[in-house]
Formats: C-alpha cells, sequence, structure tokens
C-alpha cells in the first residue's frame, strides 16, 4: 500500500495485526504496532486490545505486562474486552486471586460488568473446579455486595441454577443489610425456582435475625422450621436461652419457643 502512495488507516493496521496474531505471529505484529506510533497515528483501546489477545493466546506474560503499563502511561482505559483477556489468562495461570482483582477494578474503572465478564469469570472459576458459590462468599466477606449481588444474578444467563447455598449467601447478606423486604422477596423467589430451603438454610436466617435483633421476623422463620418438620440447631436454641435482650420480643415468637421466658421465671 505505502509504496503504492497510500498510507494505511488505523483500521488498516488493526485488522492486519489481528491477522497476525491470530495466526502466532504476535513478534510481527508488534512491529506493525510500532510501525502505526511511528507514522502518528494514535492506538486506541481495541488497537492494543489485539495485541494484548494475541499475547495471551501465545502465553506471553512479560509482553502482556509491558503492553499494559504502555497503555497506562499513555492514558489509554481498559475496555470490556481487555477485562475479559485478562481474566482468561489469570484463569489459565490459575490466579484466582488475580481473577477477582481484574474483575473488581471494572468497577473502579468506572464499568458496568457485562454479561460477557460474567459469564469469563463463571467459566474460569468451573474450570478451576471452583465453585460461584466460593466467588460469591468471597466477594461478600471482602464488602463487594454489589459485584457478589451482579454476580448472582448472572448464573441463570449462563445456564447455572443457584443451589441452597447460594441463596443463603445472599439471604444472610440481606439480613445483615437491613432489607428484610427483600429477604423475603428471595425467599419467595428461592422457593420459585424450585429450590427449597433445607434445615441448614433455615437456622442460619434465624439466627442471622437474633443477632440483629429482628426477633419478630426471626419467628416467621421459626414457624417455617416447624412447618418443615426440621430440628432447631443447638446453635439456634442456645442463642435463644443465651441472651436475655431477646426477652421483650418474646411474644412475637411461635409459642412453642416462649419456654425461654417460662424457664427463667422459676
Amino acid at each position: 500500500m505505502c509504496s503504492d502512495g497510500i498510507e494505511p488507516d488505523a483500521v488498516t493496521y488493526i485488522l492486519l495485526m489481528d491477522y497476525l496474531c491470530k495466526n502466532g505471529r504476535c513478534t510481527e505484529a508488534r512491529k506493525i504496532f510500532d510501525s502505526m506510533v511511528k507514522r502518528g497515528l494514535k492506538p486506541d483501546v481495541t488497537t492494543y486490545g489485539t495485541l494484548l489477545s494475541g499475547y495471551a493466546s501465545k502465553g506471553a506474560p512479560v509482553e502482556m505486562h509491558d503492553l499494559l503499563d504502555l497503555m497506562t502511561r499513555n492514558g489509554i482505559q481498559l475496555d470490556h474486552h481487555v477485562f475479559n483477556v485478562l481474566i482468561c489468562t489469570n484463569t489459565k495461570q490459575e490466579k484466582v486471586d488475580e481473577v477477582m482483582l481484574v474483575f473488581s477494578k471494572v468497577r473502579q474503572q468506572g464499568l458496568t460488568p457485562n454479561a460477557v465478564n460474567y459469564g469469563t469469570v463463571i467459566d474460569g472459576l468451573c474450570k478451576l473446579d471452583w465453585t460461584y458459590n466460593i466467588m460469591i462468599d468471597a466477594l461478600l466477606k471482602f464488602g463487594r455486595k454489589d459485584e457478589a449481588k451482579d454476580l448472582f444474578a448472572a448464573l441463570p444467563a449462563n445456564g447455572l441454577v443457584p443451589d441452597d447455598c447460594t441463596y443463603r449467601l445472599m439471604l444472610e447478606n440481606l439480613i445483615e443489610q437491613g432489607l428484610l423486604e427483600k429477604l423475603d422477596d428471595l425467599f419467595l423467589s428461592m422457593e420459585d425456582n424450585g429450590c427449597t430451603a433445607d434445615s441448614r438454610t433455615l437456622n442460619c436466617i434465624v439466627r442471622k435475625l437474633l443477632h440483629k435483633r429482628e426477633v419478630g421476623k426471626a419467628g416467621v422463620y421459626l414457624s417455617k422450621i416447624d412447618q418443615n418438620n426440621f430440628h432447631l440447631e443447638a446453635s439456634t436454641a442456645e442463642l435463644l436461652v443465651s441472651n436475655r435482650e431477646y426477652d421483650q420480643y418474646m411474644k412475637f415468637l411461635p409459642e412453642k419457643y416462649r419456654f425461654v421466658l417460662k424457664s427463667r421465671a422459676v
């Protein structure tokens, strides 16, 4: 093209780099990239992403790191495609902490994780024999509640069905945030989706509510334990018996659980 007096534009450079990278010729693609810069064309995030994808496919972490540094120095903001490349690369290297770090950076850069981001994370975790429950639990423990919520919402779109453990994590999080109406809504949604709360889940809900002094709401879920003929776990019963602060609220509990007041009156 140049010999004919026709100067290639940015799109032409990207297409050529993409072809080279897909054929494992990343060194040549990098020369094209450098030639583009020398000609005064400014590479955008798509250009960087094309070369980054090539390095990722070839397994060249040093080159990837250098290119990311160059992006930062040139003020290029990472987009969803670049984040997905980084997530995939770290997954292949079994760097789960890095996967979570990259995932969190999506929000830090003002982006909203999209379906592809979540799908990449979920697929990567599954390949590492990690479950999405571990990811959600980790996000909640580190205070990244919005990300946990979004990941939970993305499960059906990726062909996954939340199980009782998934729902338990999300239900406990709602209690922790004092969102009791949403707690009831999610619990109903759980049952509508064919996932029946087991004894462990109901006992966990009751204990969490008691810790938050939501004794009346705890009574609602104590009733569900009875309706399902589940047993009150020792830790749940101990919580009811050991804390006198709950006495003034005992009237909100089912009759059979008011034994605490009666036993203290003796």
